[in-house]
């Protein structure tokens, strides 16, 4: 988990900062999980390698931010994909009781997320972390 959600982004950013840097433009943004924010049961290697995502998406952002690029991160909560096809019935309804604003998230709605930290709209943007979560933000 560390490789994908710490190295992996790390690398990328090896590879086009260089090219941000001569632009005097650009963004990174990772997406985590809201997760992160509570402590989940059978889930500590995945929460502990997100943390690290977030972490150093912090300190890149300030590193970065002299040169016009920012880095941000979108944390989603349980957005219901194939990849969750097979969880119990029971948990995600359990879940979804606690939601506020009554309705699972999209895959749209993290989208969204990502194309407002991608846009110069969000130019003073840095260093954050966007749950998206219909309210269900664990802090």
């Amino acid at each position: 988990m560390v490789d994908y959600f710490i190295l992996s982004p790390f690398h990328l950013a090896q590879a086009v900062v260089p090219g941000m840097k001569e632009k005097g433009w650009g963004r990174i943004i990772n997406v985590t999980t809201s997760a992160y924010h509570s402590a989940f049961p059978n889930f500590s290697a995945y929460v502990a390698a997100k943390g690290g995502q977030i972490g150093w998406s912090r300190s890149m952002s300030v590193e970065l931010a002299p040169f016009g690029i920012t880095v941000n991160t979108v944390a989603p909560g349980w957005i219901p994909t194939e990849r969750h096809d097979n969880d119990p019935q029971e948990q995600k309804e359990s879940y979804f009781e606690t939601i506020p604003a009554g309705r699972w998230g999209t895959l749209e709605d993290v989208a969204h997320a990502v194309v407002y930290f991608a846009s110069r709209e969000a130019s003073f943007v840095t260093g954050q972390t966007l749950c998206v979560t219909g309210g269900l933000t664990p802090w």
